[in-house]
């Protein structure tokens, strides 16, 4: 994995979103509404309205939040197939085995590598202070304001037959690594309130709450394609992180999400509109006028093999936009005690995230929380892609003092040199202020 470790390192290091990605408990949790979750507010807005405890003004999370993401898809140790097949094309000459032999092994596997080669990674950060809420007796609800930072970037392999050119005893290959990344900036301002007064919690069993929250997306999406051919012993990584920016287009636009939250003192149920109207951000092209980069040169190469596989080969796009589409999510809890609780939460429709991979999530947790501040909270959940790479996960999370840690491991695994690892690990480091 000489080669393909540059290559991981630099989806971390390349500017990049994830849609998908919680902040926090929610990792473990999911989209549901626990007040307790300073995060969980920035996805539901109606939770708003329950952050900020009686008699208090604010509630705010104090330092900044961070999480991360990996997922592979099921390579089965083929980094290390896509670093002897980089070597072979560098020097031929370093072939001990028949031609026929090694034509038949890296075809076989450049099937392979194309059907489920690829690696993601995600990352989510809240400045210091976000979300911080602010109860206003005088509108009788609850404002909010985030602002975070969201990376999401993709590698996979575009691939093309391997042959053999009898002439220059060489081995040549069309194949390539293709990168989709994206930045994003949000700003978002929500408000909440509850619709009942306390005559109407009465009669009715429980409280409706609504929200609305209204986000500013700065997004910078980029495509790349890199030749492996025209590599010449250049370090991947170092090529990706030179030619991000030639492909990179920034738009802003905005966003509208909307809730409703019904809570009981045994029960609770909430449901998310996302993105009502759906915006759209567009993706630099890729694979056009390639006749103005140097002859010759890596990226005149990079430029060829995108049209290609565009325009001839049909496995990309040179122009395509992600739009942030419409979808909603319902979630509800059932409380044991007042300390002690089961949730649930599921997305009723598939949506891409930006680099075009689908998710569908249903999230299942429990969560302890003592009533003496000496012991931690505890909670657990499994999570399950109803679409796109149908993963289930596994998480698990602690809280402290208002410090937080959890962690997420897929259940499905693949091979990674000789040893099974987990197919998706994550995890997330928080500070919130206690509820």
């Amino acid at each position: 994995m000489r080669r393909f470790l540059p290559l991981t390192i630099s989806l971390i290091a390349v500017p990049s979103l994830a849609q998908v990605l919680a902040s926090g408990p929610t990792l473990t949790s999911g989209p549901t509404s626990d007040q307790q979750s300073v995060y969980a507010g920035a996805l539901n807005p109606a939770l708003a309205d329950l952050m900020v405890q009686e008699g208090e003004q604010f509630r705010m999370g104090f330092m900044p939040s961070f999480s991360m993401l990996t997922e592979v898809g099921q390579v089965d140790n083929f980094a290390d197939d896509l670093d002897d097949l980089i070597d072979l094309i560098d020097d031929s000459s370093l072939n001990t085995e028949p031609v026929q032999t090694v034509l038949d092994r890296f075809n076989a596997i450049l099937v392979k590598m194309g059907d489920s080669g690829y690696i993601k990674n995600s990352a989510e950060l809240h400045l210091p202070l976000m979300p911080l809420y602010w109860k206003m007796p005088l509108w009788d609800g609850t404002l909010m304001a985030d602002i975070s930072l969201n990376t999401q970037v993709l590698a996979r392999v575009l691939d093309a037959p391997l042959s053999y050119d009898e002439q220059n005893k060489s081995f040549t290959t069309a194949t390539a690594a293709y990168l989709k990344g994206a930045t994003q900036t949000a700003f978002a301002l929500g408000y909440a309130k509850g619709w009942f007064d306390s005559a109407d919690q009465q009669r009715y069993g429980g409280q409706l709450y609504a929200g609305a929250k209204l986000s500013i997306y700065s997004i910078d999406l980029s495509k790349q394609v890199f030749l492996l051919q025209k590599l010449d012993g250049k370090d991947i990584g170092d090529v990706i992180r030179d030619e991000y920016d030639n492909n990179s287009q920034a738009s802003t636009a905005p966003g509208l999400d909307v809730g409703l939250i019904w809570a009981s003192d045994r029960y609770r149920l909430g449901a998310t509109l996302y993105n009502l109207n759906q915006p759209s951000f567009d993706y630099g092209p890729i694979g056009e006028n390639c006749q103005t980069r140097a002859e010759n040169s890596i990226t005149r190469a990079n430029c060829e093999a995108a049209a290609d596989f565009a325009q001839v080969r049909g496995a990309i796009k040179s122009r395509e936009s992600h739009k942030k589409s419409a979808y909603i999510s319902v979630d509800g809890a059932y409380y044991w005690q007042s300390n002690a609780w089961v949730s649930a939460a599921l997305d009723l429709a598939a949506y891409d995230d930006f680099v075009g991979t689908q998710n569908q999530w249903l999230n299942i947790s429990g969560t302890y929380s003592p009533s003496t501040h000496w012991l931690p909270t505890v909670r657990s959940g499994l999570q399950k892609n109803l679409a796109g790479s149908k993963l289930t996960q596994l998480a698990l999370g602690v809280e402290f003092k208002g410090i937080s840690l959890d962690v997420s491991w897929a259940l499905d695994s693949t091979a990674v040199d000789g040893s099974d690892l987990p197919r998706s690990v994550g995890f997330s480091l928080a500070i919130a202020e206690q509820f």
